[in-house]
């Protein structure tokens, strides 16, 4: 008997570059690469949301890249790793969030306030990405957490 709390997870050794290798290697990414970067990152999140999955964690070094020898930016790809803050929704209920969890620099306004909320957290680290990646800096600055 098929139990639908449960999904089949499919594993693969990704070879490549974390994001934050990357961007520490040239201090910021050009435009023609970045334009590439996030929207492989926006489409593998499209799919994963679809399957009603919330990965809670999108940040620098849980995007790996692979095809940057070519120099080509058409030939990068993009892997998203670390789904151990993911969550299986149901449907379009949102997460009723019960624990502080992200990386705080990525973390979407409605976790840090405990609100209840759905993958759109993700559209929001993925906004924070976008940021970091073209400016070379993160986009919040503050004297604590």
């Amino acid at each position: 008997m098929y139990d639908n709390n449960y999904i089949n997870i499919v594993m693969e050794l990704v070879r490549g570059i974390p994001l934050s290798d990357y961007l520490i290697e040239r201090g910021r990414i050009p435009e023609d690469y970045a334009q590439v970067i996030i929207y492989d990152i926006m489409c593998a999140m499209k799919y994963y949301h679809q399957q009603r999955i919330v990965h809670r964690d999108i940040k620098l070094d849980n995007i790996m890249l692979t095809g940057l020898e070519s120099g080509d930016p058409r030939d990068i790809r993009v892997k998203i790793i670390d789904f151990g803050m993911s969550k299986l929704t149901r449907g379009k209920k949102k997460i009723n969030l019960q624990t502080y969890c992200g990386t705080i620099d990525f973390i979407a306004p409605e976790i840090l306030e405990g609100n209840n909320y759905d993958c759109s957290c993700d559209n929001w680290s993925v906004g924070v990405l976008a940021y970091f990646i073209l400016s070379g800096q993160p986009p919040f600055y503050g004297k604590s957490d």
